[in-house]
């Protein structure tokens, strides 16, 4: 066959197999769950823009789907903090790996640098803010959303427009409450990052007394062992 014939027949079949995927991409277009795997993709390799972006389209297929919600959050997180070695990682090859249980890690680089947000840093972790607080709205019993809610809030205080205390009382609370969880991993984590959490809020308030109080109770909930 001629160069040119050849040519032309393998224009003629890929543009029949781009016609065949376009029509099945607009009879099945990709869902909520999709978007938010392909986003925690992007996530995973540090595109949080990227990220975003698929975390957006989810939610206007599902404008209350929490974990577009968190995971969004927790993107914009990422992007504020402007420090590699403490973004928060999704996933890890250890079972018992969780954004939970690298949290006191984030506070306590908060209580120890006390970090100055630049005004597009301050942006993005208010945005943060507002999208854990939407999907702890979404899904009371998200302690994630929880807890880095009231760590963005830390993060953007002190403001009269954030209070990181009633935050982490608000995570400690929903953490009580399941109660059928209390001895597992992720909830020790969660109410010792808390109480960690309403410790270095004390100390920005003057308080070192409730502070150390609190930083008692972050051990003694860390400590507790499994039966």
């Amino acid at each position: 066959m001629e160069p040119d014939k050849i040519v032309t027949v393998c224009i003629a079949v890929a543009s029949l197999f781009l016609g065949a995927y376009n029509s099945w991409s607009i009879q099945n277009p990709p869902d909520s769950s999709d978007l938010l795997s392909q986003g925690n993709v992007y996530f995973s390799d540090g595109n949080y823009k990227s990220a975003i972006k698929c975390y957006e389209k989810a939610l206007k297929l599902h404008n209350s789907y929490s974990n577009a919600l968190k995971y969004k959050g927790f993107a914009l997180f990422n992007l504020g903090l402007e420090n590699d070695s403490m973004s928060i990682k999704l996933f890890s090859t250890s079972p018992y790996d969780s954004p939970c249980t690298y949290a006191r890690e984030l506070i306590d680089y908060c209580n120890s640098s006390d970090p100055i947000l630049s005004e597009a840093g301050r942006t993005y972790f208010e945005s943060c803010y507002q999208y854990l607080k939407d999907a702890s709205v979404s899904n009371p019993t998200d302690l994630e959303a929880l807890l880095y809610g009231g760590i963005a809030g830390l993060y953007l205080s002190p403001s009269p427009a954030y209070d990181p205390i009633k935050d982490f009382d608000r995570t400690l609370r929903a953490a009580d409450d399941l109660y059928y969880m209390q001895k597992s991993l992720q909830v020790r984590s969660v109410k010792s990052a808390a109480w960690q959490g309403k410790g270095v809020a004390y100390l920005r308030m003057g308080d070192p007394e409730q502070a150390r109080k609190c930083f008692r109770s972050a051990e003694a909930a860390l400590q507790r062992q499994t039966g």
